[in-house]
């Protein structure tokens, strides 16, 4: 896989990874509480879907998730 299609793979995990945080914290009934609850798995929450998401990059949607929830939540 050249330098090229790994940026691209890396994308679309970050992409599912993103989706998946949202869907899921937004389906239940207190949002806030399951962003937390996933944030205490770590890695491992993606691990169990399939998804190989680095530390760093975890940290990142993680940040950004929890913006776009409190954003929501407060509408």
């Amino acid at each position: 896989m050249n330098k090229r299609q790994k940026k691209k793979e890396h994308k679309k995990q970050m992409l599912l990874a993103f989706n998946d945080i949202i869907g899921e914290c937004l389906a239940a009934e207190d949002p806030l509480a399951t962003l937390k609850e996933i944030k205490t798995q770590g890695e491992k929450h993606f691990e169990e879907l399939g998804l190989d998401v680095p530390p760093v990059v975890f940290n990142e949607i993680m940040a950004g998730c929890e913006q776009i929830i409190k954003e929501i939540i407060n509408q």
